[in-house]
């Protein structure tokens, strides 16, 4: 038996949510989001001791350190079925997060002792800068997205994705996690055969681990 753990990476503008929403629909029944942005949301509105903690932190206007977003993501984890599969997003973003989720699957493996393994795949969504450029006017211009508007926050943040956050993809490969790279070069969104083959994309990559949970 195959448990899954997708990991979706990509920087800004490629798309990641789209294909999210994309993949959960293909399935009968959708994996678990583990999404850190929702993980916190929801912490802070359970008013929990770590939601307050959170929210403290958030407050201030700082970001929430990694130790604090671990807490929270083992939290949500080891509130599942321990053979649930997962969609992962946002997390792991940076080596340190990287070294925590193999930690992590580590001590799930040894609990699941043998009857189950589990099964990281990574699913990188590749855009050109060109095209992030692209996505950033169209987004500010109609969405109002003020931070899309500024063109060289947009370009800081793909700099940061390449230099912190893409280093984990060859690191996680290193350790036993596949990585398949998908173009988010054209908008699926606004072609009905983009969609589709996108569609036929996610589901051969996960066919060819032995899936076999889709409607």
């Amino acid at each position: 038996m195959n448990i899954y753990h997708l990991i979706f990476i990509g920087g800004p503008n490629s798309g990641k949510g789209t294909n999210i929403k994309l993949t959960q629909e293909l399935f009968k029944t959708p994996f678990n989001y583990l999404g850190t942005g929702n993980l916190i949301r929801n912490e802070i509105a359970s008013g929990s001791e770590l939601g307050q903690t959170v929210n403290a932190i958030v407050q201030r206007g700082d970001l929430v350190d990694d130790a604090t977003v671990y807490k929270i993501v083992e939290k949500y984890i080891n509130s599942q079925p321990l053979t649930d599969n997962y969609i992962l997003d946002g997390w792991p973003r940076d080596m340190h997060q990287a070294d925590e989720y193999l930690a992590l699957r580590a001590k799930m493996e040894k609990e699941l002792n043998g009857a189950a393994k589990i099964q990281t795949i990574i699913i990188e969504f590749d855009i050109s800068e060109e095209v992030v450029r692209k996505y950033a006017e169209k987004r500010a211009r109609e969405e109002g997205r003020k931070d899309d508007a500024d063109i060289n926050i947009v370009l800081h943040r793909m700099e940061l994705y390449k230099s912190v956050t893409l280093p984990i993809i060859d690191y996680l490969r290193r350790h036993g996690a596949p990585v398949h790279t998908l173009s988010s070069n054209e908008n699926i969104l606004t072609n009905p055969d983009l969609y589709t083959r996108r569609e036929e994309e996610i589901k051969s990559i996960l066919k060819s681990y032995g899936f076999d949970g889709f409607k």
